[in-house]
């Protein structure tokens, strides 16, 4: 009898052109994946509940509410709840701390989601700012990395990540 993983999770990488979507098991490994051009800049302020049930709704029928997460611009001012950014070099406990939570919308029920906040590095006055991009950089990480571990993102926003062995925060450069 072959063994089914059962779904814990479900990812989201919500930016500003695209909705990206992964049902993860308990270990991290990706069940399915789902993909829409929708990403906050083509939503109206009242449309980000009708794009995250009409995307996530078959899982959820599938499988049952899952804990949601969500990274990039959703987290925005423009997005469906800003969450203020973290400054860095911060850890993911930092991070942890100031998830932002879209309420469900009954009574006495779970948030639909959290959103992992950004973070800002301030450079003589002028702001670095990444969302989306350092939750990236914090998977690869969490899986112990030994030594010092550097993440050059080429994405929409660019920047040298970087975490020294022993520490347990990331900074940027």
């Amino acid at each position: 009898m072959k063994h089914h993983p059962k779904p814990c999770l479900i990812g989201l990488d919500w930016g500003t052109s695209s909705f990206r979507g992964w049902l993860l098991d308990k270990e991290g490994r990706i069940m399915e994946t789902v993909r829409a051009d929708l990403g906050i800049l083509k939503i109206s302020d009242e449309g980000f509940s009708d794009v995250y049930h009409n995307q996530l709704n078959p899982w959820i029928e599938d499988h049952g509410k899952l804990p949601v997460i969500a990274s990039g611009m959703i987290g925005s001012r423009q997005g469906w709840l800003e969450a203020p950014y973290v400054a860095c070099p911060s850890g993911p406990e930092e991070l942890a701390e100031q998830l932002a939570y879209v309420p469900a919308e009954g009574m006495d029920q779970p948030p639909l989601l959290a959103i992992v906040p950004g973070m800002n590095h301030w450079n003589d006055g002028v702001p670095d700012v990444m969302r989306g991009e350092e939750t990236q950089v914090f998977g690869p990480w969490m899986k112990k990395v030994k030594g010092r571990f550097i993440s050059c993102r080429v994405l929409t926003a660019n920047g040298l990540l970087h975490k020294k062995a022993g520490s347990k925060t990331l900074s940027h450069s």
